[in-house]
């Protein structure tokens, strides 16, 4: 028998998925990483498919910040983010008001390990928005990007793209053991 403190292999989960005995039962209760990767196994087994032994890294993540798109409740912490840079500031343009098409903006905000860097390029009728987060100089995608009260996961390279009519007054980044918020940012 294991020691309570080791994990389970992933052929361990699959032969308990694949014979519905569990005899790591205690370890799942006490451990959410093996538990969401033994839901996660349970969830997307397919029998015709005996080769997959686990899902990508990146899909366990993307999977486990789901629910923060629809959930209003708040992750735990709270974590409070400033601009670090604006492409605006060094030409003097912050606040502009009548401005041309194709105008970008580059932002870069900054919280504790996290940094969110965001360009918005003005089109007609429109701004286009692209934002990455990078987690001790790493592209991440453990957060769900909060602009306004819409909520966006990244794509496959990390990227959160958008368009709205207006620039966002707000943007927070939610993950399930925090929330960053930033300072507003003048448009």
């Amino acid at each position: 028998m294991k020691a309570p403190t080791s994990h389970p292999s992933v052929s361990e989960m699959l032969e308990a998925i694949h014979s519905a005995r569990v005899p790591f039962r205690g370890h799942l209760k006490q451990c959410e990483e093996c538990r969401t990767l033994y839901v996660l196994l349970r969830e997307f087994r397919e029998p015709d498919r005996p080769h997959l032994t686990a899902p990508p890294a990146e899909t366990l993540q993307r999977w486990v910040v789901v629910p923060l798109l629809e959930d209003n409740r708040r992750p735990a912490g709270r974590i409070h983010g400033r601009l670090a840079f604006d492409s605006w500031q060094v030409r003097e343009l912050a606040g502009m008001r009548d401005m041309p098409n194709g105008l970008v903006r580059r932002l870069c905000l900054r919280a504790k390990s996290v940094v969110l860097e965001l360009v918005g390029e003005r089109q007609a009728g429109c701004w286009d928005f692209t934002a990455r987060v990078y987690q001790r100089n790493r592209v991440s995608a453990d957060y769900v990007l909060k602009v306004g009260r819409r909520r966006l996961l990244p794509d496959n390279q990390g990227f959160y793209l958008w368009s709205q009519p207006r620039a966002p007054k707000t943007v927070s980044l939610l993950a399930p053991h925090a929330q960053i918020e930033f300072d507003a940012v003048k448009w």
